[in-house]
Order: C-alpha cells, then sequence, then structure tokens
C-alpha cells in the first residue's frame, strides 16, 4: 500500500545516532563514561590484547567517532550455516565472514568509519546494562519520547509488521529485508519519518535545554566535535561528533548522519542546533540518495538554511 505516517522504514546508519545517544545516556546515569578501557564493560566477549590495543585500549570515545582503529567491514555470512552470534561477528569466525573487532592500528590515531565499532557498542551496553540492546533502546530512548513505531527488535511483531516498508533495489525490484543479524546498532532501526524527526526535534531542544525528554548533556555528547575529518562533505568542511557529523561553522553548524541498508533503504537526518530547523528522509529505495539531495537542497532554499547550496546539483 501507499506510505502512510505510519510506515516504517530502516533508519540503516542513522541507528547510529540513536546508539549515540544510548551512550550518553548511560554516561549520564553514571553506568560507564567515555575513556575507560571497554574492556572493563565486556563481560560476555572481549576485545584480545594485540600491539596497537596494548599502546592504548579502545574506548567509547573512539567507537562512537570511528576512531578505535577497527576495520571497515561489512557483515557477509556463510547462509548455509546459519546465522551468526552477536560474539561470532565480532570475534569474525564462521559463520560469520567479516573481520573481527579488533584494532588493525592504534586507537585514537585516525578515523576510519567502522560499522563494527557500533556492532562493539551494542556488546557494551547488553554486557554492562544487562538487557538486549531492543530493550535498552526501548527504555533510553523510545519509550520517554513516545516512539511507538521505533523498535530495534526484527523481525516485527505482529501488529508492527503491516507497516513495514520493504527495500527496493536500484532496479525498482521489490526485494526482502536484511536485518537477520543480532548486530543492530549500526543499522538496525525500524522506524517512521515523524517518529524519527520527533526524536531529532528532542536533540535540538535539548541542546537548549528546553527538551522535557533528554538532558542537555545528551545533546552535547553527540555535538561534541571530536575530529576535524580529512575530507569534504557536499564541499564543506566536516567534523566527527560523538555519534553524528557536524558540518558548518559557529551558530550555521549542522549536525548530521546519512544511511544506506543494503538491498534499497535509504536515510538521512539533519539539524540546525541554533536554528532548530533540520528534516528526516527515509526512502525504501536504492537510488533514494539523488531524491533526498534534490529534496533537502529545495528545503535548504524554501526555509533559508545556512549552508543548504552545498546540495545542489551542479555544486559539488
Amino acid at each position: 500500500g501507499p506510505v502512510n505516517r505510519n510506515t516504517m522504514f530502516q533508519a540503516a546508519s542513522v541507528s547510529k545516532l540513536v546508539t549515540a545517544l544510548i551512550v550518553h545516556q548511560s554516561v549520564d546515569e553514571g553506568f560507564m563514561d567515555l575513556d575507560t578501557d571497554v574492556n572493563e564493560y565486556l563481560s560476555s566477549w572481549k576485545i584480545p590484547e594485540n600491539k596497537f590495543s596494548k599502546q592504548q585500549p579502545v574506548i567509547l570515545r573512539h567507537l562512537l567517532s570511528h576512531q578505535a582503529g577497527l576495520p571497515p567491514t561489512n557483515f557477509e555470512y556463510l547462509k548455509s550455516q546459519g546465522i551468526p552470534t552477536l560474539n561470532q561477528i565480532l570475534e569474525g569466525t564462521p559463520p560469520a565472514l567479516n573481520k573481527p573487532a579488533i584494532p588493525q592500528q592504534v586507537p585514537g590515531e585516525e578515523w576510519a568509519y567502522s560499522n563494527i565499532g557500533y556492532a562493539l557498542i551494542q556488546k557494551i551496553l547488553e554486557d554492562r546494562l544487562g538487557k538486549p540492546f531492543h530493550e535498552i533502546a526501548g527504555r533510553a530512548i523510545f519509550e520517554p519520547a513516545n516512539m511507538d513505531l521505533s523498535t530495534f527488535d526484527y523481525p516485527l511483531r505482529e501488529s508492527l509488521a503491516k507497516n513495514e516498508a520493504l527495500p527496493h533495489d536500484k532496479y525498482g525490484k521489490l526485494r526482502k529485508a536484511e536485518l537477520e543479524l543480532p548486530a543492530k546498532a549500526q543499522g538496525g532501526l525500524l522506524t517512521t519519518g515523524e517518529e524519527l524527526a520527533r526524536l531529532l526535534v528532542e536533540i535540538l531542544k535539548a541542546s537548549k535545554w528546553e527538551s522535557v525528554v533528554f538532558p542537555k548533556s545528551m545533546a552535547d555528547g553527540l555535538l561534541h566535535s571530536e575530529k576535524v575529518l580529512p575530507f569534504k562533505m557536499y564541499d564543506q568542511n566536516a567534523q566527527m561528533g560523538l555519534g553524528a557529523l557536524l558540518m558548518g561553522e559557529g551558530k550555521e553548524v549542522a549536525f548530521m548522519h546519512n544511511g544506506y541498508n543494503s538491498p534499497g533503504s535509504v536515510c538521512i537526518a539533519i539539524g540546525f542546533p541554533y536554528l532548530g530547523k533540520g528534516a528526516v528522509i527515509m526512502a525504501n529505495a536504492a537510488n533514494g540518495e539523488a531524491l533526498y539531495l534534490e529534496i533537502l537542497a529545495t528545503l535548504a532554499e524554501t526555509y533559508q538554511w545556512p549552508s543548504g547550496q552545498f546540495f545542489r546539483p551542479g555544486y559539488r
């Protein structure tokens, strides 16, 4: 059927934004801090020591900002051998075919986008808080923000399954969702455009002490610049926050995260904390990025977003 306000899309890597908020809340509540060796929080799996982690252990600050020296790997697995556990994914053992969550360089030295870094954050949260990740996310984010159509639990329970938008590949062909792996924190969120936008509004409000749902410290954590990135994003200088990409300067700063899930789900969220403006666009098609860049360019022009021009085709 056609999309309506209850249609649930895959948020893809925008899931990382939500995972980061959960970490900042847990830090706030004293369950963990950003600079402790994460092996102190891990009990059911630990990062094996090597020459890199000996020099500098992995900490949450590194994991949130993609600086832990972990490999940029996707999660392939041997379909004939069943679905790997989260531990098998983290150690890269069959049926998982990905590289393990072990530093390949000294943590903190370089930026390299890492999905497995966020899968490791999931394990840290589960071990530290003693609950499955989807329950932790429900308690920390979805319940307080009244996000009833948002979940990391998959397959969707019966009452929600009718709302699921199924992916379409780049040829427009309907495909099965590929969300069966237990690694969820890096890309397993299902939510509606409206609920993700509401969450974005709460982060924007929290950054000005105005949210009744989240403390300012949660927004501050997400928006804390951790590293200037070695490349430009849409022709803008970019910095890595603790869970979001930051673009622009001073009062014109925007935070954003985008995402693509194979075989065809696309999402982007962008917010301007000082302006209180932003947008969320979700599409169940592999070609969604071309669409969201057009929409963002139009929004930027219509609502005078300061750094909006960079979305315009031809500007890049």
